[in-house]
């Protein structure tokens, strides 16, 4: 699903970069987004409804996207009629 909506944005929307944020007890999730190339961007600390939890930011860069070749991995049908929904 993470690289669906990555190579919709990088690959046919010009995205420049994409930014996500996983709890940091939440190893799965940040294993997920280093496997496709996202990398560390910042350590935060949010209040949850069971008090304070720290969030791991990342960020990966189109140039670090395309780098990897994950575009070959997605095929995007049936968008030209959906580009004014994104201001197109």
């Amino acid at each position: 699903m993470r690289k669906a909506v990555l190579g919709l944005a990088f690959d046919h929307l010009d995205a420049l970069a994409a930014v996500s944020s996983a709890r940091c007890d939440n190893g799965a999730s940040l294993e997920v987004s280093r496997s496709i190339g996202y990398t560390n961007n910042g350590v935060s600390l949010n209040d949850s409804g069971s008090g304070l939890v720290e969030l791991q930011h990342m960020r990966l860069p189109v140039q670090q996207w395309r780098a990897a070749g994950h575009g070959s991995e997605v095929v995007v049908d049936g968008l030209t009629p959906c580009l004014p929904w994104f201001g197109r």
